[in-house]
């Protein structure tokens, strides 16, 4: 299994100005897997608190397959325009940091790693600062533009049988032409509690809002809530972690056999 990274994009000279550079245009959804035809490309979305990141890394690790996060890129260039002194609500100024970018994550699910630059920031991204801000991050367009073509990318160079890739807008966006494409939710009671479970000293009413503040905000970016044709629902409201994991794998090996 592999562990593949992806480097800084090239942004194109000019058209900066207020807008800050031109950004290459995403790739068309009919050639984002076209190196690796016979690449199986799981795609799993859904809201905050639904399992997605543990879910599709023990069910890639069951189908043998390579794991990407999208939201550590997100969350690490965060960080990044932090570290950089950069407000993450300055567009313009997040924009130009995508040029500088070097980022790199690890797909092999037995080795996951997040870096920028030479720094490990796998457990950095996750601080509460860097959460407070990744909202603002991905709300513009150009970032979003930008990081769906890092995905691809990383998704194409996978040598692995599969990839399962998880985040906010994959199974419509990202990987719209996936072999399998999965919303994976579950009440928001149900969610608020293992998110509570998942972070100590937190109050369930604190985690319910900031449950509830983040689907708010990504909602104005992407409709995460709602399958889109084609998509799968799995609703693990009344599943424990190992049955969730057992639903995705046994849907994926359907409709893959």
């Amino acid at each position: 299994m592999s562990a593949n990274t992806s480097q800084a994009m090239d942004v194109p000279e000019g058209g900066g100005g207020a807008e800050g550079p031109i950004l290459t245009p995403v790739p068309d959804p009919a050639e984002s897997t076209e190196a690796a035809a016979d690449l199986v490309v799981v795609a799993v979305d859904g809201p905050a608190g639904s399992g997605k990141s543990s879910v599709s890394k023990a069910a890639a690790r069951a189908l043998g397959y390579d794991y990407q996060d999208t939201g550590a890129a997100y969350r690490a260039l965060a960080w990044f325009a932090l570290s950089s002194g950069v407000d993450p609500q300055d567009s313009a100024m997040v924009v130009g940091l995508l040029e500088g970018f070097a980022y790199a994550i690890g797909t092999d699910p037995d080795d996951y790693y997040v870096r920028v630059g030479s720094t490990d920031v796998s457990e950095a991204i996750r601080e509460p600062r860097v959460s407070a801000a990744v909202s603002a991050i991905a709300r513009i367009p150009e970032v979003r533009h930008y990081l769906v073509a890092l995905f691809r990318s990383i998704i194409a160079d996978t040598d692995s049988a599969g990839i399962v890739v998880e985040g906010r807008d994959i199974t419509t966006v990202v990987a719209p032409d996936a072999a399998v494409r999965i919303l994976l939710t579950a009440d928001e009671e149900v969610r608020m509690a293992r998110r509570s479970a998942e972070l100590s000293g937190h109050s369930a009413a604190a985690v319910g809002e900031q449950l509830a503040s983040r689907d708010r905000q990504d909602s104005r970016v992407v409709d995460f809530l709602n399958a889109a044709e084609g998509v799968t629902t799995i609703d693990s409201t009344h599943l424990d972690f190992d049955q969730t994991v057992s639903a995705v794998v046994e849907l994926v090996r359907l409709r893959t056999a």
